[in-house]
């Protein structure tokens, strides 16, 4: 007679190997052998980062996965995104001019508080008419200002991105045969119309780590004025206005940044510097020619944020 545990008991073993072998329920991380992940994890997974979707990059901090691990370089400047004070742009100095967390190549210092005064000159030739010039001053109202440092404390770049004035009446400039001319200039401003930063000067890292900017800049900056100008050989009539379209240039500036970009200021003294030019015609009371031009900055402005 044949004994039936005789024949269970091998089928028993042979299950329990098998579960063995396959270690289905091995603790987490003991990686045995076989339990259908190379980690050993318990997830089934291949890395075992236990989120489940088998992405070797999600929240295991392995750099260049994109998933916003602390070791990621997006800029390959060598600062971590995570201690990186502008992500997107190379910045190894980690230079930051007024300390506000943002790295000098991501961040501009404006300034939109102008305001000051600049002598100039209005010259009018009217040829065998006779020529006259009138002292002007102009009185800044608006404007805005902007300064870009670069990452090694090389360079200061500065742009006069606009400048508002106070509107300049009822000049007057004596021409030949006891002819007067009176003149208005009116809703005046300038506007860069170069490339942005036009004009920069030399920086350096010891005046940069105190918070100030300080030099000359290294050529006239790029401007185009405009306004109307109202001219006329007779007080008594209506003022005939021209569009002023002047391309000219500022001339060399200093600059003088102090407190981080707290405050700062702009002057020139170039009395010689044509500014812009133009010829207008006046009708009344005679048709007359007048080549007009803007000569000599002398003064400065006052900027804030």
């Amino acid at each position: 007679m044949k004994n039936p545990l005789f024949h269970v008991a091998p089928l028993t073993l042979a299950i329990a190997t098998l579960s063995l072998a396959c270690g289905d329920d091995g603790p987490a991380g003991t990686g045995e052998t076989g339990d259908a992940e190379t980690m050993g994890d318990g997830d089934g997974e291949t890395m075992g980062d236990g989120d489940g979707d088998g992405d070797p990059g999600d929240g295991d901090g392995d750099p260049g996965d994109g998933d916003g691990d602390t070791h990621i370089d997006t800029d390959m400047d060598g600062v971590f995104d995570d201690a990186d004070n502008c992500v997107a742009v190379p910045n190894p100095n980690q230079l930051d001019f007024d300390d506000n967390g943002i790295g000098n190549v991501c961040d501009v210092q404006v300034f939109t508080n102008v305001s000051g005064t600049i002598n100039t000159n209005a010259n009018a030739d009217a040829g065998a008419g006779g020529s006259c010039s009138i002292p002007i001053q102009l009185t800044v109202t608006s404007g805005e200002v902007q300064i870009q440092l670069d990452d090694d404390a090389a360079v200061a770049a500065f742009d006069v991105v606009s400048l508002g004035f106070e509107d300049i009446l009822d000049q007057e400039c004596s021409l030949n045969f006891g002819a007067k001319a009176y003149v208005s200039i009116k809703d005046f401003s300038i506007d860069n119309v170069g490339d942005a930063f036009p004009v920069s000067m030399p920086h350096g890292q010891g005046p940069h780590d105190a918070g100030s900017i300080a030099g000359d800049s290294d050529a006239p900056h790029p401007i185009l004025a405009t306004g109307t100008l109202e001219a006329s050989t007779d007080p008594e009539a209506e003022p005939e206005p021209s569009d002023l379209n002047l391309e000219g240039t500022l001339g060399i500036f200093t600059a003088n940044i102090t407190g981080a970009g707290a405050m700062g200021t702009l002057a020139w003294a170039t009395p010689d510097h044509v500014v812009a030019m133009d010829t207008f015609m006046i009708t009344e009371p005679f048709p007359l020619d007048i080549n007009f031009e803007l000569v000599g900055l002398v003064g400065s402005l006052v900027l804030a944020p």
